[in-house]
């Protein structure tokens, strides 16, 4: 999403409680989308969670100095949270569990709102709590647990967690008996993410001049007629994937929807693009028109996203981008990368910040191989040569890229080989042949007058095969000197 896309989850983990001795256990977390969260700050509005008094984690208080305390008060108190509120007071309180039937000892006092804290206090003075003992929030009237009581959170968008922590006074003296670890109560997960599912990888084929990625001929026959057509591939494709794992979230009403996805995929160089057959598609959403940029930057978007069906693990969309090239000019090597991510405004005109990452979106190359060799100098002097030695049973044929001092680049051009009879392009094979100096530097400066006028350049040789073949091995020697710049190099078909 290839690597995947980005978007890192806040994942909310506990806190080390080594300084703490009082225990939270049991009970489920709940999961939010982190999307989500920030979604509802950048709509200006709040992300509210409730969380149920039922599903909340028990106290097993284990530090208490006496072992029991009279006349206690608990403190409940939520991190990472901007308000807390309830939905229901009544009856509201704390029992203690029993083996044959629970004991109400706290009930609700009051909230205080600046410190994001519930107060519960003693029912009557005489009431106790003990270490070792398992204390959990109740319908006072039934001693039991009781759904309709929950914590109403409203979430701070720029916090990383949301934690809880009980603390046990006696009274209303500030001296603190007991106090638990803290435990996160909402996790923030990573709902989105993307990645380049299927990037760029075609090859830039000399059969075709260089211009297309491949040829084929087809024969077709009708009585004694035969024809014969050529065809040319001339598109790639780029897929990129994105996935909503809404799966993991806990409730509907916690997950984002309604947003944006965006992807600008850009080439390394200008392309000579068939605009009319440069296309993509997105498999949900409202599809916006397709921009490029200098032949080069092509930025697509769709919006509306909404998984509304039941939520599944991993559901994907996938945003196909299918470039052209005119067939009639040629290609030079190419490297794609993707900024990829979403808009969580619902709009197209820029990633949520925070949303979005840099993918390697795969690249375009020369069908063959390629050799480097280091800088030769040609002035006249017919002794400098470059030899290619062809291990393989076909000919190879050769096209010189070179660039001079000044970076000049003159790519693929072919040169009569000096060795051979006729003053070939190819390697033979199963033999060698050798090139003058001299004659790739005429062949490149008859290219463009200004390339090398001090005689110096660095070649890469591009050699390639018929098809079928794996491999050619090549040899070169750089004149007089000797010097073996060797390979065993691999056709890339």
């Amino acid at each position: 999403m290839g690597k995947r896309f980005l978007l890192s989850a806040i994942a909310v983990s506990v806190i080390a409680g080594s300084a703490y001795a009082g225990k939270l256990k049991g009970s489920d977390d709940i999961n939010v989308s982190k999307e989500w969260v920030l979604q509802n700050k950048l709509n200006k509005g709040d992300a509210n969670v409730t969380l149920n008094t039922d599903k909340l984690k028990k106290y097993e208080p284990t530090n208490i100095p006496a072992g029991t305390l009279s006349n206690p008060t608990l403190n409940i108190t939520f991190s990472g949270v901007k308000a807390v509120d309830l939905n229901e007071t009544d009856n509201l309180g704390i029992c203690e569990s029993g083996k044959s039937s629970n004991t109400s000892v706290l009930e609700y006092d009051h909230i205080d709102k600046a410190n994001n804290k519930i107060v519960f206090k003693a029912i009557k003075a005489d009431k106790t709590m003990g270490n070792s003992k398992t204390y959990f929030i109740c319908n006072t009237d039934t001693n039991k647990t009781d759904g309709k009581y929950g914590f109403k959170l409203k979430l701070d968008p720029d916090a990383e967690k949301v934690g809880i922590k009980f603390q046990l006074y006696s009274g209303d003296s500030q001296e603190i008996q007991d106090e638990s670890n803290e435990l996160s109560t909402v996790n923030r997960v990573e709902q989105l993410c993307a990645k380049v599912a299927t990037p760029a990888n075609a090859k830039i084929d000399p059969a075709t001049g260089f211009v297309a990625f491949g040829q084929n001929t087809t024969t077709t026959s009708s009585g004694c007629n035969t024809s014969t057509t050529t065809n040319t591939q001339k598109t790639d494709k780029i897929i990129i994937s994105f996935y909503d794992n809404k799966s993991k979230i806990g409730k509907a009403k916690y997950e984002v929807k309604n947003y944006a996805i965006l992807a600008n995929v850009t080439a390394s160089n200008a392309l000579p693009i068939d605009k009319k057959n440069t296309t993509y598609t997105v498999t949900k959403g409202t599809q916006k028109d397709l921009v490029i940029d200098d032949n080069k930057i092509f930025k697509m978007a769709a919006t509306g996203i909404d998984y509304t069906s039941t939520p599944k693990k991993n559901d994907e969309n996938n945003m196909t981008l299918t470039i052209a090239v005119d067939g009639n000019t040629p290609l030079s090597e190419t490297t794609f990368s993707a900024d990829i991510g979403f808009n969580l405004k619902n709009e197209t005109d820029s990633f949520t910040k925070g949303y979005s990452s840099t993918e390697d979106a795969g690249k375009w190359v020369y069908k063959g191989t390629k050799v480097d060799i280091p800088y030769v100098v040609s002035n006249g002097d017919t002794r400098t040569v470059i030899r290619l030695t062809n291990g393989q049973s076909v000919n190879a044929n050769v096209y010189w890229t070179c660039t001079d001092d000044n970076g000049v680049t003159v790519a693929n051009i072919q040169v009569p080989a000096a060795t051979m009879p006729n003053g070939e392009k190819y390697v033979p094979a199963n033999g060698a042949a050798a090139w003058l100096t001299k004659d790739i530097l005429a062949a490149a400066q008859a290219k463009n007058p200004d390339f090398a006028p001090n005689g110096k350049m660095k070649c890469s040789p591009l050699v390639t095969a018929t098809a079928g073949v794996k491999g050619v091995v090549i040899m070169t020697i750089n004149g007089g000197r000797d010097r073996v710049i060797p390979v065993t190099t691999q056709v890339q078909e």
